[in-house]
């Protein structure tokens, strides 16, 4: 068996669907649409970027609000959930 390599930008994307939807297996399969991959392969992919995350610390006692917006959006007749979020920081 055969096994391909997968593009960091998919592993990107691929965290990305997991740390939004908190569920390794939604995440593979809203990755499914791009790419197969399983949901153990999410697993692993966190486990390994997981010490990445922290260097994006913002300090807590800075921020004063979060926002945080959704909306659902169709392309080529499938829907999608658009999620932006965005902090307010005093300084």
């Amino acid at each position: 068996m055969k096994r391909n390599k997968t593009h960091p930008s998919v592993i990107s994307y691929g965290l990305y669907l997991y740390f939004n939807s908190r569920s390794y297996r939604c995440a593979s399969k809203c990755l499914d649409l791009i790419i197969k991959r399983t949901h153990v392969s999410i697993w692993k992919w966190v486990q390994k970027y997981a010490n990445c995350a922290d260097r994006f610390k913002v300090n807590k006692h800075l921020v004063k609000e979060i926002f945080v917006d959704e909306t659902l959006i169709q392309i080529d007749g499938q829907d999608y959930w658009l999620w932006i979020g965005t902090t307010l920081v005093l300084l």
